[in-house]
């Protein structure tokens, strides 16, 4: 997760006064994501999940859609 600018390629999504961009590519694959902020020991982070273990994401089979956040 990152602060970015939009792209031509990304999916913009706006929830509750919060605006998501998310490479079309990845998107396709990963939907539906959910984003979670949770309080832990450790203070605040952010959780992501989504189906791309599911749809079994790999980066030969989509160039560039993984990142090195993706937990495959």
């Amino acid at each position: 997760m990152a602060l970015d600018e939009p792209r031509d390629s990304d999916e913009v999504l706006n929830d509750d006064g919060l605006t998501f961009l998310v490479d079309s590519q990845l998107f396709a694959i990963a939907k539906p994501i959910r984003i979670d902020f949770e309080t832990t020991e450790k203070g605040g982070e952010f959780t992501i999940s989504s189906t791309i273990v599911e749809n079994h994401c790999s980066i030969a089979e989509h160039p560039g859609a993984c990142y090195a956040s993706c937990s495959i």
